[in-house]
């Protein structure tokens, strides 16, 4: 997986969307309405029942939907879930196979820290110095600090900067509060620029802290390649009785694994999945 990773890597077919990707959701959003979709906000799933052509899928707050098929774009830390869990789902009844294979892909932690400044310090005269070299091209800074990774929002001129733990390291801070991961990327930004924490914190603007890995809705941040991946995807990507449909960049087999492409890519070919298993072309 490792080397079907990085033999494909491609650095110029890396984009940003403009606007951030809420501008992508706004579209999808539009588009989904456009075409006459509900879409219901603040209603996580609690259970489904199911048998061949019929699904009754229940939320949290007891309300309940009923449909032919069901398709599960959800984060794959929710499906593995244990039952007894805050944003779990029960199936009933159960299915195995599925259940198996959706523990057998890995799911990580990621811990990401966005800071605004009131001015890009990094370009000033002092890191200037400290680095040898104008810094206002900037992409990544990689350290050993506690927050070791940090990039800016170039060839877009920003004062922010973003900061990303990952791993294990990440999965260590799963309780940690916002503020204390705020003082530890403040800290790490210090050592690596020469700047006092209290510098820093008077010169922030405002910050944001996305820890995925607690969230109950979402439990981690990005699928990545077991032993058993391969045969789990398998298994996946075949809907349970042409009834209960998955999708996910979990579910994506290419280079691309853990990117907004994967999870775009799953959701396209699952759906036309259900459209030709349909039979209709009005879909």
């Amino acid at each position: 997986a490792l080397g079907n990773e990085w033999n494909n890597e491609d650095e110029g077919a890396q984009h940003r969307v403009e606007g951030g990707y809420s501008t992508m959701i706004s579209y999808l959003e539009e588009e989904c309405k456009a075409a006459g979709a509900v879409i219901n906000l603040n209603s996580p799933v609690k259970e489904i029942r199911w048998q061949q052509g019929n699904v009754v899928v229940t939320t949290m707050d007891g309300q309940t939907y009923n449909a032919g098929k069901v398709l599960l774009a959800l984060p794959l830390g929710v499906l593995q879930a244990d039952e007894a869990e805050t944003g779990s789902i029960t199936f009933y009844p159960e299915i195995p196979e599925y259940k198996d294979s959706i523990k057998t892909i890995g799911f990580g932690a990621i811990i990401k820290v966005l800071l605004e400044f009131d001015e890009s310090f990094w370009e000033d005269e002092a890191s200037t110095k400290l680095a040898g070299a104008s810094l206002k091209n900037m992409n990544f800074i990689l350290s050993d600090q506690e927050v070791p990774t940090w990039w800016t929002q170039a060839p877009q001129h920003s004062n922010v900067l973003t900061g990303w733990l990952g791993g294990l390291p990440a999965a260590r801070k799963v309780n940690a509060s916002a503020e204390e991961l705020l003082q530890q990327s403040l800290e790490s930004l210090g050592n690596i620029f020469e700047r006092s924490v209290d510098e820093l914190r008077d010169r922030m603007v405002a910050f944001d802290i996305a820890n995925w890995t607690a969230d109950p809705f979402t439990r981690g941040s990005y699928a990545y390649d077991t032993i058993g991946s391969p045969a789990a995807r398998a298994v996946l990507n075949e809907p349970v009785e042409k009834t209960i449909y998955f999708a996910g960049e979990y579910l994506y087999d290419g280079p691309a694994m853990g990117t907004v492409e994967a999870a775009l890519t799953s959701g396209r070919d699952v759906a036309k999945k259900i459209i030709e298993e349909s039979g209709r072309s009005d879909l």
